[in-house]
Order: C-alpha cells, then structure tokens, then sequence
C-alpha cells in the first residue's frame, strides 16, 4: 500500500461517531472499525445516563412473572454458572 492511501486508511479507521443503542437506551462512541469507545463523563452526568437507562431499558422476555424460591428455575444463568 502506498503512504498516501496507508495514512487515507488510518485516517478512517480513526472516525468516531456516536450510535444510539436502543436496547440499553444510550448513545456510544463507535469507531468505523466497529471498537467501542468509553467517554469520560462526571459524576452529575453518570447519574443522569443511569437514570435515562432505567426508564429505557425495557423488562427481559424471560423474566418469571412471580418472585420467589419456588418460581426460580435457573434459567437466567449463564452456562458457565451451571454446575
């Protein structure tokens, strides 16, 4: 590759761009490559992010509709937590 079209290449490969995930309900910081980029926010700004989130993030499908020992199956582990 010549260094004209290396430095074109990095250059693109250094965009970021900013992309709302609907399904926790925030935007992130996204480089063309796909890598996903943290911000650096305040303390003020992080509790109003966790409190967007909670009001966007929808209940899962699998979730047991009653709550106790009885109705708990399992079935929300991951399998590496199943002995």
């Amino acid at each position: 590759m010549r260094p004209e079209e290396a430095a074109v290449a990095q250059e693109a490969a250094q965009r970021v761009t900013r992309v709302f995930d609907p399904s926790l309900g925030v935007w992130r910081m996204v480089r063309s490559g796909g890598e996903v980029l943290e911000s650096c926010v305040s303390r003020q700004e992080q509790r109003q992010l966790m409190a967007a989130k909670a009001r966007t993030v929808q209940p899962s499908v699998s979730a047991a509709p009653s709550v106790g020992p009885e109705s708990y199956t399992g079935r929300d582990k991951f399998p590496s937590q199943h002995p």
